[in-house]
């Protein structure tokens, strides 16, 4: 009987391929890890080198799971110290129920809010990896980009600060 295959899971600063097209990746890194989800950025450059892309800031980020890590699709290519980003808060609650809070990405602090300042960041978006993948397809012209991706736009802004 053959053992078991080790479970491989990404960890904090690893920096990863993502596919956009069969001969174009863009380079991604894990910057934060809370249980089974992942807050990862996709890098603006495409056409250099690892620390070009780094260089050249963050175009897209988004939370999912490791799905595109454990099978060997997002093929981890280094691990250094995770490029700086602002901390992201997420919108909690309602403003009509009077209970608007902010969260931060590991939910290891949240605090009351109000209508302003939540208007300034986003709710919580869990995305199954492949739609992240085909959001930085889109954004490189090898998909149609919709809607439904802008919030991984969105997250790279406010992790950028810009």
């Amino acid at each position: 009987m053959a053992p078991a295959a080790k479970a491989f899971r990404a960890k904090v600063g690893d920096l990863f391929r993502v596919p956009i097209a069969a001969d174009h990746s863009v380079y991604g890194q894990v910057v934060e890890k809370a249980g089974p989800q992942y807050l990862v950025v996709i890098f603006r450059e495409s056409s250099g080198s690892m620390a070009e892309a780094i260089r050249a800031g963050i175009d897209l980020a988004g939370i999912v799971f490791d799905a595109k890590f454990r099978n060997g699709d997002w093929p981890i290519v280094g691990n250094m110290t995770p490029v700086d980003v602002k901390a992201p808060w997420f919108v909690l609650g309602h403003e009509g129920l009077e209970n608007l809070r902010l969260e931060n990405f590991d939910r290891s602090a949240t605090r009351p809010t109000t209508p302003a300042e939540a208007s300034k960041h986003r709710h919580r978006n869990l995305s199954g990896p492949f739609v992240l993948q085909r959001a930085a397809a889109a954004l490189h012209g090898h998909d149609t980009w919709q809607l439904d991706f802008e919030h991984f736009r969105e997250l790279g802004r406010e992790l950028s600060g810009s």
